[in-house]
Parts: structure tokens; C-alpha cells; sequence
């Protein structure tokens, strides 16, 4: 194993140069030791160049046994580090919402149109939207109807068949525990294609679902990767941003 020393490196053995980026560094690594820096001063970011010295701060050795993707950590405000775990990513502030809609289903006789079905529960206007999800992670469900005639439309949100009532609001809650084998969070390279991102905590294949959910009202988060790149994914299921790490889990500073 070649041994880096805390100089100006980069993977290509070029002078990395200098930047104000203050997000993560995504670099494919050869197998080799690097130093990290931990005082935000070098200037060969995101690795160490001695400017730490008469500082007290010391760079982090990381051993990389494998060439592969790497996403370093760029603000310093890393639980992980010298890996990046979402902290740099503002927190995103979610509007309450206050639950408006009914849990039965709401019973209309309809005219050839286009509707727009809530989803958030808020409006004020049930079971159509009214714009009330703005800001929000909800969006409403397009309906047309092609001729006048009754529509029974969900109410309890819950339905498999959206913007429909499907009876799920009948159906007992089955109490099911989930023993959490999430943590947080997952930096991995996905290639293109869709993914399903595990919403209960119980999945034996994190971060990714594996049905560990049936039974219980929790569904996985489905998301598309439209080309191969490293993501931050979410382990504490904290997010306002899911299926990724927005730096919930890392404990607030007093």
C-alpha cells in the first residue's frame, strides 16, 4: 500500500486548487493513505497541506483499501468525517399542517372535468386541493372525469388507489414492532435506474426496503437515479427531505 503524505495531492497527482466550496468533495480514490483537513485553512482542499501547524488541529488519516468514490466532507460540520454525512445541506423548515380532512370518504356526484385531490389532508376545500401543500413535500392527484356520475373520493389518505376510495379506511391498524436496524447515514454510488428507499427503520438491506413493512401503514420512498453519482441517504429517518440525509441526525449545537 502506498503511503500519501500530507502534501498537495490530488487523485490524478495533480495540485488540487484552491476553492471557497464549502459543500462535499466527490473524488474517485486509489487505494492509499490520505489526510483530511480538519482546519478549513489548506489550500489543496479537501486534503491536508500542513497548514494546520501551531493550530492544535491535526488531519484525519484515512486508509482506502479500494479504488472507489469518495464523499469527502467540505463544511467540517461532518459527524463522520473526514466523510461527508448531509450536515452542510440546510435544514429545510416544514409547514404545519393541520389535517382538515375527514377520514371516511367523501361521496360527489361529479361533472366531466379535471379535479385536483388533496393529498396533504389540510385543505380547506375537502377532498380538493387549495393550495394549502405549498412548501410542503405533498403534491395533489390530477383526476379527469369523462362523463357526469358519482365518485367516491378518499378521505383517509391511506388509499392504494389515489385519488379513490379503496376501503382502506375500514381496515384495522395492525400493530406490528419493528426492530430499527437503520443508522446514518449511507454513502453509496448508485447507478441509473429506480431505487426504493426504506421508510420503517427494519430493512436487513439498508438503506434500501425490503418489505419489512407490509403489514404496517409505512411505504418506502421510490426515487430515480438518472445517472451513476455518489448520494448521501438518510439512516435516522429524521429527514424533511427524504430519501436524504438533510443533517437531522446530527445533534443540535446549544
Amino acid at each position: 500500500m502506498v503511503q500519501i503524505s500530507p502534501s498537495t495531492y490530488s487523485p490524478d497527482g495533480e495540485t488540487v486548487a484552491d476553492t471557497n466550496v464549502k459543500g462535499p468533495y466527490v473524488l474517485v480514490m486509489k487505494p492509499g493513505i490520505y489526510f483530511w483537513c480538519s482546519c478549513g485553512g489548506t489550500k489543496t482542499p479537501p486534503f491536508c497541506d500542513l497548514s494546520h501547524k501551531g493550530s492544535g488541529c491535526e488531519p484525519v488519516k484515512t486508509v482506502i483499501e479500494r479504488e472507489r468514490p469518495v464523499v469527502w466532507c467540505g463544511c467540517g460540520q461532518s459527524k463522520a468525517k473526514p466523510f461527508c454525512d448531509g450536515s452542510h445541506v440546510p435544514q429545510k423548515k416544514q409547514p404545519q399542517i393541520k389535517v382538515n380532512m375527514r377520514r371516511e370518504p367523501y361521496v360527489m356526484v361529479m361533472k366531466p372535468g379535471t379535479y385536483y385531490w388533496c393529498a396533504c389532508g389540510g385543505t380547506r376545500t375537502p377532498p380538493f386541493c387549495d393550495g394549502t401543500h405549498k412548501g410542503t413535500k405533498f403534491k395533489p392527484v390530477k383526476a379527469e372525469l369523462d362523463r357526469e356520475g358519482p365518485v367516491v373520493w378518499c378521505g383517509c389518505r391511506e388509499s392504494h388507489d389515489p385519488p379513490f376510495c379503496d376501503g382502506t379506511h375500514k381496515q384495522p391498524v395492525k400493530k406490528i414492532a419493528l426492530k430499527t436496524t437503520m443508522k446514518g447515514p449511507y454513502v453509496v454510488v448508485l447507478k441509473p435506474g429506480k431505487y426504493h428507499w426504506c421508510s420503517c427503520g427494519a430493512s436487513k438491506t439498508p438503506p434500501f426496503c425490503d418489505g419489512s413493512h407490509k403489514g404496517t401503514r409505512k411505504k418506502p420512498v421510490q426515487f430515480e437515479m438518472v445517472e451513476e453519482h455518489p448520494v448521501v441517504l438518510c439512516g435516522c429517518r429524521g429527514t424533511k427531505d427524504p430519501p436524504f440525509c438533510d443533517g437531522s441526525h446530527a445533534p443540535k449545537k446549544k
